[in-house]
């Protein structure tokens, strides 16, 4: 939907999962956007998904309906349609949800969390007969149904959708206990902008404004708020990719958050709105113009990088406790002396002494005991090799110090963590970069210090739950 005709429904309708484990492919882009293959060459536009069903907007002509159409807008009615997911990008054949629809513009819709009660956008209405002003045809109004576990009640107006103006995009908040939606009544801060009512005793509450902080005088429309209570929705304001684009905030923090742009290629140069996130974020779907020539399509995206969560600092030294534990029982040692040798010209005196290695290995450890009023030997009491491992951590094996502009090469591959078995290798160079596998090469162009970060998904063993650890190392790059 290009932006003239995304004003147009603002007023008229208001309108990959495995993973090569030596893998050398770098990119750019945390995420990756794919195409539906229900994607038709008509409009697809503000996907929701409920359980395995996905609910959609399209003005697709229907075989065997009637087609209706008014001078105050150009083309197809849109409907709402379901289909039922068989994985992320494959779903059944698309249908009209005849529950949701009628004979103009419905959509979008959204379902609570629970299940049992919905939100319609639709045209002006006295629910089963259109309003015969054109002026209020083109306006959208918000109704909202529940359902006792069977049957969906019919769509009722909400009572502060008054007046000449536009009520629409609605979506569920909290725990389904108020409603986010796009209004262009007066009191705003320009064209549409997002308010918020409260159901207090089972009564919906007079709209307030949310404030600058997101609203703007352009457009702000297509609100929806994810399980994580962070709010989407989609702006033409200046200072964007292109067209609409969707930003993000953290309600819970609204004092401090800000508003923000999602990353590319979430926005692009064309109209990007529409949008449904996952409960965690890391995947969901939008709709977007942006394959030139083509209608709206809807697009499903995923974060190929995980958020890391877990710290797994580099050990650099590895220290130990010695003692002799035959003399450390002995009543009476004041008359001999204690020394340590470590086979590496570092000698230590006690009964007990602590000595730090600099990296695992095999190590000679001698302890001698001398008679402290002959100064003689008295016994060579221990003589091993104390073995240090290898430490269990996130291990970067590459140069600290690198040429600009020569491949450089990092392995990960002695990598291991208490309790848990590695499946994934994310490596995020400060540059702009990112790879995945055990093992990466990456060119660094400017000199100075660069941090690289090795982030891992690993399996805890006990649980089987996921869980993500991350370790950083600091390079330094000369000419």
């Amino acid at each position: 939907m290009r932006k003239k005709s995304v004003l147009i429904l603002v007023i008229a309708f208001l309108q990959f999962n495995g993973q090569a484990q030596d893998s050398l492919r770098e990119f750019r882009n945390r995420f990756d956007v794919l195409p539906l293959e229900l994607n038709s060459a008509f409009s697809e536009i503000s996907p929701f998904v409920a359980g395995k069903t996905l609910y959609f907007s399209a003005n697709r002509r229907q075989p065997g309906a009637i087609t209706y159409s008014t001078p105050s807008q150009e083309g197809n009615f849109y409907d709402v349609f379901s289909a039922e997911k068989i994985d992320s990008i494959h779903f059944s054949k698309p249908a009209v949800s005849k529950k949701w629809s009628s004979l103009f513009n419905d959509g979008p819709l959204c379902i609570n969390e629970q299940g049992n009660a919905a939100l319609i956008t639709s045209n002006q209405k006295d629910y089963g007969f259109v309003i015969k002003d054109p002026k209020e045809q083109q306006q959208l109004k918000l109704f909202y149904a529940s359902s006792g576990g069977r049957e969906w009640s019919q769509p009722q107006l909400l009572p502060f959708c008054k007046g000449p103006y536009s009520y629409c995009h609605g979506t569920f908040a909290g725990n389904g206990d108020a409603i986010i939606f796009a209004s262009d009544q007066p009191g705003g801060f320009g064209g549409m902008d997002l308010y918020i009512s409260e159901r207090v005793n089972n009564e919906w509450s007079t709209p307030r404004n949310l404030g600058n902080k997101i609203n703007s005088a352009s457009n702000e429309l297509f609100p929806f708020v994810c399980k994580n209570g962070e709010l989407y929705f989609s702006s033409d304001r200046p200072g964007g990719a292109g067209g609409l684009d969707v930003y993000s905030m953290v309600m819970k923090d609204s004092l401090t958050a800000q508003v923000k742009p999602l990353e590319d290629p979430l926005n692009s140069a064309s109209d990007d709105f529409g949008i449904w996130v996952d409960g965690e974020g890391a995947s969901g779907y939008l709709s977007s113009n942006r394959n030139e020539g083509k209608q709206d399509d809807l697009f499903y995206f995923y974060k190929i990088l995980p958020d890391f969560e877990k710290e797994i600092k580099p050990k650099t030294r590895f220290c130990y406790t010695f003692f002799e534990e035959a003399s450390a029982a002995a009543l009476d040692t004041s008359g001999l002396e204690y020394e340590w040798d470590f086979g590496n010209g570092k000698k230590l005196k006690g009964l007990e002494v602590q000595h730090c290695f600099d990296k695992p290995g095999t190590y000679p450890v001698q302890l001698n005991i001398v008679d402290r009023s002959s100064g003689e030997l008295f016994m060579n009491d221990v003589s091993y090799d104390f073995v240090v491992e290898e430490p269990k951590q996130i291990n970067i094996i590459c140069p600290d110090t690198v040429a600009a502009g020569s491949p450089t090469a990092m392995d990960a591959s002695t990598s291991l963590i208490a309790g848990y078995t590695i499946k994934k290798y994310y490596w995020t160079f400060d540059d702009g970069w990112y790879s995945l596998g055990m093992r990466a090469r990456h060119k660094y162009l400017n000199t100075g210090l660069h941090k690289l970060k090795l982030g891992v998904l690993a399996v805890e063993d006990a649980s089987g739950k996921e869980a993500t650890f991350y370790s950083e190392k600091t390079i330094l790059v000369v000419k």
